[in-house]
């Protein structure tokens, strides 16, 4: 599904979505509580990551249906195999 040259195409995949990152001191994180803001280094209408197997595989924005956030592919990374 993912890779479409995969040796395992029936077994499921995790995918991870990046919305952005933060940078802070370990004193920071440990202080961190319920209602504590952490601000990312990325803006509202930037595309967020989409990982697979730790590889950047597509981007896309994020969208809410339904109640749910899902995210709305907007661009393919193409792998080395693809070349």
């Amino acid at each position: 599904m993912v890779d479409r040259n995969a040796n395992t195409p029936g077994l499921p995949v995790d995918l991870h979505i990046e919305l952005g990152r933060a940078r802070m001191r370990p004193h920071e994180a440990e202080q961190l509580k319920r209602g504590s803001v952490v601000s990312l280094d990325s803006l509202v209408d930037e595309p967020v990551d989409i990982v697979a197997g730790g590889r950047l595989i597509a981007q896309g924005e994020v969208l809410v249906l339904d109640g749910s956030f899902c995210i709305r592919v907007t661009r393919l990374i193409a792998s080395n195999q693809d070349a």
